[in-house]
């Protein structure tokens, strides 16, 4: 998402973001910090304690992002594989 800003700057982002209609909004938001670099174990617990937030509060759906492999670094791959 930074590198798209970054490139794109402020009004073009602004102005295709607004034609896309949105979408619907959750009505609750659990968030998480991912760790820097490769670590497994780290982001393994970051997805838990989401679903552990989740399962506590008597929620039926979450949708996660990709997390920490934006600008923190975690390939996609290896992420991908560490939570499936």
């Amino acid at each position: 998402c930074g590198a798209l800003y970054k490139a794109a700057g402020a009004k073009l982002l602004q102005s295709e973001t607004q034609t896309l209609g949105g979408c619907p909004t959750g009505s609750n938001i659990i968030h998480t910090v991912g760790p820097v670099g490769e670590n497994p174990k780290e982001l393994e617990s970051c997805y838990k304690s989401s679903l552990d937030l989740m399962a506590e509060h008597n929620l039926k759906s979450i949708a996660f992002p990709c997390i920490s492999t934006g600008i923190y670094g975690y390939p996609n791959e290896k992420a991908a594989q560490n939570i499936y």
